[in-house]
């Protein structure tokens, strides 16, 4: 099942521009493309993270507060040669595992990596507003 959230797939600098000011937290969700052929995650931490986080974050999504990165199949994310890797692997944002949920308040970041994004514990306490 496919993640709902609104896809974001403009540059990093926009993204990072379009979450300034908010006193909310805002979520952006980085997750392994889906494959075409079965229309699921190649990647198996995104998979199990779909559930979970779809029912954490259903607030945050319905008050626009939840983006959703694709960052590419398998070959492309683990290409790491220039001009080929992942712009959302530089700084500020430095994702290197699928899936990351990044929480953005005011001018605070903290991150979620792989399987914390399903452990039922650590995923509630992220979300906690």
């Amino acid at each position: 099942m496919p993640l709902s959230f609104p896809i974001f797939t403009d540059s990093p600098e926009v993204l990072q521009k379009s979450l300034s000011g908010s006193t909310k937290p805002q979520y952006v969700i980085f997750f392994a493309s889906l494959k075409p052929e079965t229309n699921e995650s190649w990647c198996g931490d995104c998979r199990s993270a779909e559930g979970p986080l779809t029912e954490k974050l259903q607030i945050a999504a319905k008050e626009n507060r939840a983006k959703l990165i694709y960052g590419g199949s398998q070959a492309e994310w683990r290409d790491l040669s220039p001009g080929k890797k992942s712009l959302w692997r530089d700084e500020p944002w430095g994702i290197d595992r699928l899936p990351t949920v990044v929480k953005i308040t005011g001018e605070k970041w903290e991150k979620l990596i792989e399987e914390d994004c399903y452990n039922e514990k650590k995923l509630s306490a992220f979300v906690e507003e």
